[in-house]
């Protein structure tokens, strides 16, 4: 689907204001939107996945295991990028009734979306040969399109609309750990920080010209991600871990 440069700026400016009326009301208007960005798109979008059933080839999954560990692991981290956002729970704990009690829920939610992934992956596979694949840049909204209704003739724009409340939710989240995070460190007022940062997203959002740019920013993103959360992440629960385990030892010396 092709956007010109005039389009783009004004996509971007709803997207980016809807984006700002979210995030400064607070993290209840968040909440809410995080619970029907997952509810609205998946009675919608994962009914037509199975449009591609038609088309399947079990063939594509074969042959089984024929990839080294190396490769395997190659693979889970090129998709860390999907699973990027666990780590906002940093930020709204706090904010959790009863965190105790919601931890089964958190594990419920996290088995969800693994599996809801495992049954994205195998669609895609059963519909794309190897081949195919390395050639297509976005392969599960290619799959959604082959979807056809009599009364839409351009059935892209439909899927794209959904895929916007899948991708509201995550920034809108995102953006206010990052902004709450900034508070903490810099005494400056939380809407001063989100409006910054929605012009810097402004910004990026029309020098990007081409797919190839939207790959690097996600490499780059990955690449910090990973650092982040296997490097970061255990060094501060060593770091907290350690100077808990000292002061409770100075305190009993006293």
């Amino acid at each position: 689907m092709d956007v010109s440069l005039n389009e783009e700026w004004q996509i971007s400016f709803i997207f980016l204001v809807l984006i700002y009326y979210i995030v400064s009301g607070g993290f209840r208007v968040i909440t809410g939107i995080c619970f029907w960005g997952t509810v609205i798109p998946f009675m919608i979008l994962f009914p037509l996945s199975f449009f591609s059933l038609e088309f399947a080839h079990v063939n594509h999954l074969l042959p089984l295991f024929n990839h080294s560990f190396k490769e395997i692991v190659g693979s889970s981290k090129s998709m860390l990028f999907q699973f990027l956002g666990f780590e906002t729970l940093f930020m709204f704990y706090p904010f959790i009734k009863n965190p105790e009690r919601s931890q089964k829920w958190a594990h419920f939610g996290l088995l969800f979306t693994i599996l809801l992934y495992l049954f994205v992956t195998i669609i895609t596979f059963l519909y794309f040969s190897e081949a195919h694949l390395k050639h297509t840049i976005w392969p599960s909204l290619t799959v959604l399109n082959i979807a056809e209704i009599p009364i839409v003739e351009r059935f892209e724009y439909v899927v794209v609309s959904f895929w916007f409340l899948l991708v509201l939710p995550n920034i809108s989240i995102k953006l206010w750990a990052a902004c709450r995070g900034v508070k903490k460190m810099v005494n400056i007022k939380q809407r001063t920080i989100l409006f910054i940062f929605l012009l810097l997203f402004f910004f990026l959002a029309n020098i990007l010209e081409d797919d190839r740019q939207i790959e690097q920013v996600n490499d780059l993103y990955s690449k910090i991600g990973f650092c982040f959360v296997y490097f970061y992440i255990p060094f501060l629960f060593l770091f907290i871990h350690i100077k808990q385990k000292i002061t409770k030892q100075h305190h009993s010396n006293i």
